[in-house]
C-alpha cells in the first residue's frame, strides 16, 4: 500500500489542493483519509493510492462527459 500526503493526491487528481475538499464533499465514495493522529486541525491527511486508483477508474466516464460538456 502506498500512502498519497493529500497535496499528492491533489496532484494525481490534477486539482488544487483546496478543491480535493470541495471533491471529498460532493462524491460520497470519494475514499475516506487517514491520519496517524487524533482528529485536530492541521492534522496530516493520507489516502491510499490504489484506492484513489479505483475510484478513478468507477467514475472515468461521469469525468469524461463533464470534460465534454
Amino acid at each position: 500500500m502506498k500512502l498519497l500526503s493529500k497535496r499528492e493526491t491533489a496532484q494525481k487528481l490534477c486539482v488544487s489542493y483546496n478543491y480535493l475538499d470541495c471533491i471529498r464533499k460532493m462524491y460520497e465514495d470519494f475514499p475516506k483519509a487517514m491520519s496517524f493522529s487524533k482528529a485536530q486541525a492541521g492534522s496530516k491527511l493520507f489516502f491510499d493510492e490504489d484506492e484513489i486508483d479505483k475510484w478513478l477508474l468507477v467514475n472515468k466516464e461521469k469525468f469524461q462527459l463533464n470534460a465534454a460538456s
